[in-house]
């Protein structure tokens, strides 16, 4: 693969996860905090193994974003519009392993720039975390599949955990 080749690639995927960056991160905090938002706060306040209607997946994050970033808006989102991001860089490994480069572009854009993607990354929901894990999974899963002789122990560990993590996030 020539020099050009590869500046392009990268630099278009840069382009898209710039702009998804941007979109996901610009006056974050602005807002406050919508109704389960403030309910996955609350929990994030009193950690336990699962909550009446769903795992400790959403808690733990939230607690991690706040412990880093501060009690506030922007404090309390940070860690689920970073996972909204690298959801965007997933997309596009998975596409462009499974397909073609320009259809995992394609796929990036897709995520980088849509609705559902951008709502679920912008503020504290279950379903960023779910997709970020299940995309890890996909993504370990692949490459186990094409990995010879058998699998790197790293990639069958990463399967597995991105496994047993998915299964604590929602109900």
């Amino acid at each position: 693969m020539s020099k050009q080749t590869v500046l392009r690639k990268w630099a278009s995927l840069g382009a898209v996860l710039l702009v998804g960056a941007g979109l996901r991160f610009w006056r974050l905090g602005d807002l406050a905090l919508i109704g389960d938002e403030s309910y996955y706060w609350l929990w994030s306040r009193h950690l336990d193994w699962a909550y009446f209607d769903h795992p400790a997946g959403v808690a733990v994050l939230t607690w991690l974003s706040t412990a880093l970033g501060g009690e506030g808006e922007a404090g309390t989102r940070w860690v689920n519009a970073l996972l909204g991001l690298l959801c965007i860089l997933l997309t596009y490994l998975l596409g462009e392993r499974m397909f073609s480069r320009k259809v995992g572009l394609f796929a990036a854009i897709a995520v980088a720039i849509g609705a559902p993607y951008l709502v679920t990354s912008r503020f504290v929901y279950t379903d960023a975390l779910q997709l970020f894990l299940l995309l890890a999974n996909l993504y370990c899963f692949w490459r186990m599949t094409e990995e010879r002789p058998r699998p790197y122990l790293a990639t069958a560990i990463a399967w597995g955990l991105s496994l047993a993590l998915l299964f604590n996030t929602k109900y």
